[in-house]
């Protein structure tokens, strides 16, 4: 079966919060050339972590409304995203950090931990978690991504290399209109629209994309991205990049 064909039976992928559709195939970059984005695009690393090795058993998992204000508890590992409002991350016992909506930090595994809204640190009355949404998008083991509850669950992640990985969580901004360059990832992508309407051109077959809705793109794997919309669109990207290597070359 020919890379394109195992790539194009893997569409339609129906998940519990909002659709998305997985594109799949495998490859190795052969250049180390840094992909040059237009300037109506913007990309901004909220959080990175140095892995010493290829997390090969592992797959990206998009976890929405993460506990919050709750006992301390501990996971795979992985990035915290504040997806709505400001709240505080609480490692150990340990001094909290406070997370301003959309920024991102990055926690490992097994760790416990906790999140609190700003004003139950406070003590202020209302209801404390008004507003407020925690993400986790953590790389999980395939018996952890069967566990309720997740937005968005990855395909094993294919096209590794041995060897040290920095796994980053970015936004992307695109301005009306606004469309990448033909690129090729040097290590696997999840990502998420946050907002906007888009097309997805992979391998030179197009499709489009809503809010709540993903692709995942393997490494060496050509694909191209559009914002469709009359306004500015986001994008949230969870990436392995090899070490000493661009997350995108041309």
């Amino acid at each position: 079966m020919s890379r394109m064909r195992r790539s194009l039976l893997a569409l339609a992928l129906w998940l519990p919060i909002g659709a998305a559709v997985w594109l799949l195939d495998a490859g190795r970059p052969a250049s180390a050339q840094s992909l040059a984005l237009p300037t109506t695009i913007t990309s901004v690393t909220l959080a990175a972590r140095f892995l010493d090795e290829a997390p090969s058993d592992r797959r990206w998992v998009l976890r929405r409304r993460h506990p919050l204000n709750d006992d301390a508890h501990a996971h795979a590992p992985g990035f915290i995203y504040a997806a709505s409002g400001s709240s505080y991350l609480v490692i150990d016992d340990g001094q909290g950090l406070l997370m301003p909506e959309g920024t991102a930090a990055w926690v490992p595994g097994g760790i416990g931990h906790l999140h609190t809204s700003s004003a139950r640190a406070t003590s202020a009355g209302g209801d404390p978690a008004a507003g407020l949404e925690v993400w986790a998008i953590l790389l999980e083991r395939d018996t952890e991504a069967r566990a309720p509850g997740a937005a968005v669950v990855s395909p094993p992640a294919i096209g590794l290399v041995a060897g040290p990985y920095e796994a980053r969580l970015t936004t992307m901004t695109f301005a009306a209109g606004a469309m990448m360059p033909l690129a090729r990832r040097t290590g696997p992508e999840l990502a998420y629209a946050l907002s906007g309407d888009w097309e997805l051109e992979y391998i030179g077959v197009p499709f489009t994309l809503g809010r709540q809705q993903g692709y995942v793109a393997d490494p060496g794997v050509p694909y191209r991205l559009r914002n469709a919309g009359a306004s500015p669109a986001r994008l949230l990207s969870a990436q392995l990049v090899p070490a000493g290597q661009p997350a995108a070359i041309p």
